[in-house]
């Protein structure tokens, strides 16, 4: 009832500033999609469902300086043989622009997720997830704009204890390079607390002392335009999880009931590297290729192989995405589509060797 009351206020919302001659659009969309995932011998799946969306926009100029953007995004996910990946999700989010002065402009901006999923004993999970930011871009060189800013998260749960609450700066600057490409340099720095996981003294015994991450990003993209139906960007990212916090785990190694305290649990750091292009080879026809190389190395946890028996090193993973996408506007309301990507992790513990393909089709109906 809550999600109905939700869904109805939003659609009001919208209902309004497209009353208020606001620039308002949206689209309504359904599809069918399958996922066939192999865990080597440990898990093999192949999951088929379908899924509904519904996407509304709208923005308007307040006042002559001030100006806001508003959405509203509905995803939902019913599947036919796995029930417990179902999932549903509502999406909203505001930011109000003030452009005092040529050189200078101030932007607030805030969102919400609600999700409601299930695990597979049927216990079902909600997440509200809060974000709000403060952007300050600087319009002081003809060809670069810096832009400083701040983020604030916070993720609470109904029944499961990964609650936490973030907040960091960040920093962005985006060089021009010629008429038709930019290269952007970006970096964000957060601390995130878990009021709710408390680091272990011992396998048994936990402390008052509770868990804290430092969450560092960073990345560089290059993005083109080669002529007017075709795009470019590629570029490399760079993430680095520093925890305090440890985990009481089995050890396989010496006895089912046996357990041993695992320090940086859960840090890990990760680069990658990645590529997206969009073109549109005929009027009607739009397509687009991507690819990302991810290596993932955690250093408090060891790996395991196939008997279960920890090694001497710590996990090491690499992954291989690619996705291609077709889109075609069969009439001016209408928008035909298909999708695949595959996936493939090589790791050193036994584990995490897995391939996935993922198919879909599906139609959307802007207005």
């Amino acid at each position: 009832m809550k999600t109905l009351r939700y869904i109805f206020g939003v659609f009001f919302l919208f209902v309004y500033c497209s009353a208020a001659e606001a620039a308002f659009w949206g689209s309504v969309g359904s599809g069918y999609s399958s996922d066939d995932n192999f865990y080597k011998d440990v898990f093999k799946y192949k999951n088929t469902g379908y899924y509904y969306t519904l996407n509304l926009n709208a923005k308007d100029a307040l006042s002559r300086t001030l100006s806001y953007d508003a959405f509203y995004i509905l995803m939902g996910r019913k599947n036919y043989s796995i029930t417990w990946e179902d999932n549903f999700i509502n999406n909203a989010g505001l930011s109000l622009t003030a452009r005092p002065s040529d050189i200078l402009s101030v932007k607030f901006s805030g969102t919400f997720e609600n999700r409601n999923f299930r695990d597979e004993f049927s216990v079902k999970y909600n997440y509200n997830q809060y974000v709000a930011g403060l952007e300050v871009p600087f319009y002081f060189f003809d060809y670069s704009t810096p832009r400083v800013g701040l983020r604030y998260e916070s993720i609470k749960y109904n029944n499961f204890g990964y609650d936490s609450t973030a907040i960091g700066p960040l920093f962005e600057l985006q060089q021009e390079l010629s008429p038709w490409s930019l290269i952007t340099f970006s970096a964000r720095a957060m601390t995130r607390n878990y009021p709710a996981q408390n680091l272990y003294e011992d396998v048994t015994t936990t402390t008052t002392v509770r868990r804290r991450d430092i969450e560092l990003q960073s990345g560089i993209i290059l993005s083109s335009v080669i002529n007017r139906d075709w795009n470019f960007s590629a570029g490399v990212r760079y993430a680095d999880v520093r925890s305090n916090a440890n985990l009481s785990v089995v050890n396989p190694a010496v006895a089912v009931s046996s357990r041993t305290l695992v320090a940086d649990y859960y840090s890990f750091t990760s680069p990658s590297l990645f590529f997206e292009t969009v073109f549109y080879p005929a009027r009607r026809l739009g397509c687009v290729v991507g690819g990302t190389y991810q290596e993932k190395t955690y250093p408090g946890r060891y790996a395991t192989d196939s008997a279960g028996r920890v090694l001497a090193e710590t996990r090491k993973d690499k992954r291989y995405m690619a996705s291609a996408g077709v889109t075609y506007r069969l009439f001016r309301f209408m928008t035909l589509k298909a999708e695949y990507s595959y996936e493939k992790s090589s790791s050193n513990d036994y584990v995490y060797n897995y391939s996935n393909n993922i198919f879909s089709t599906g139609i959307n109906l802007p207005f």
